[in-house]
């Protein structure tokens, strides 16, 4: 069984060139004796547009996009910089390895950027949509209140007109109950004259009356002293006085 499982077991590991490949190949021979060694060439253009365009085709946030073109550039990308990379060593002399791994984590960082814009650009369309519904129902809720406000005016203008017919009334009303109550006031003084007039004789009167008072007592009491004997004298005298014959 175990001889079998050996046969039957495969291991494969994958390196890029650079310090841990060295690292690994000093601290484990093995690596190098006992193994089979494939090294993979640089990817091409073709290459690298074929596997970006698989990888968003696997990826949602691409579905809506032509893959194609943006795999194309991509690719393009990814030739300049292994085109850059011997002046970049004659420049700084620290070797660069531009791999088929380093392809894979490219393009997996601009998915990664791309999903997180995608969702930004999302939010901001969904904010945008519901700002414009709400712009929409303001703007009909304005026109609402625009008709409204012109039957308001139509009829503020009504009792406007009314208002003023009443106060016309009210103030020709007005004007009438003056000119009566001025009337009522020549009236009213004529009258208190009159009442005064009135008094001044009634107090004249009194105090002729208080004046003649003991006199008609006096008169009373002359009249209660004749006798039957007197009214007889009185019948015999042919031409009486005249204070007599006023009595």
């Amino acid at each position: 069984f175990v001889t079998r499982a050996r046969s039957c077991f495969h291991v494969i590991l994958t390196f890029s060139p650079g310090e841990r490949l060295n690292e690994c190949m000093r601290g484990y021979a093995g690596i190098t004796r006992r193994c089979t060694v494939d090294w993979f060439s640089p990817w091409g253009h073709e290459v690298a547009s074929n596997v970006a365009i698989s990888l968003m085709k696997e990826t949602s946030e691409f579905t809506t996009i032509e893959p194609v073109r943006l795999a194309e550039c991509m690719a393009a990308t990814h030739c300049l910089v292994q085109e850059f990379v011997p002046t970049h060593f004659r420049m700084t002399q620290r070797q660069v390895y531009v791999t088929p791994g380093t392809f894979l984590s490219f393009a997996d960082t601009y998915q990664s950027v791309y999903a997180k814009h995608a969702n930004e650009i999302r939010q901001r369309m969904h904010m945008m949509s519901a700002g414009l519904k709400k712009l929409h129902g303001a703007r009909t809720g304005a026109s609402e209140m625009q008709e409204d406000l012109q039957q308001k005016d139509s009829v503020l203008a009504q009792a406007q007109v009314s208002a003023g017919e009443l106060l016309k009334e009210i103030t020709d009303s007005t004007m009438k109950a003056e000119k009566k109550k001025g009337e009522v006031t020549v009236v009213k003084n004529q009258l208190s004259e009159q009442a005064t007039l009135i008094q001044q004789d009634r107090d004249e009167c009194e105090r002729d009356l208080e004046t003649a008072k003991p006199s008609l007592i006096a008169a009373e009491t002359a009249l209660q002293s004749i006798n039957q004997k007197d009214l007889m004298a009185l019948k015999t005298m042919k031409n009486p006085p005249a204070i007599v014959r006023m009595i």
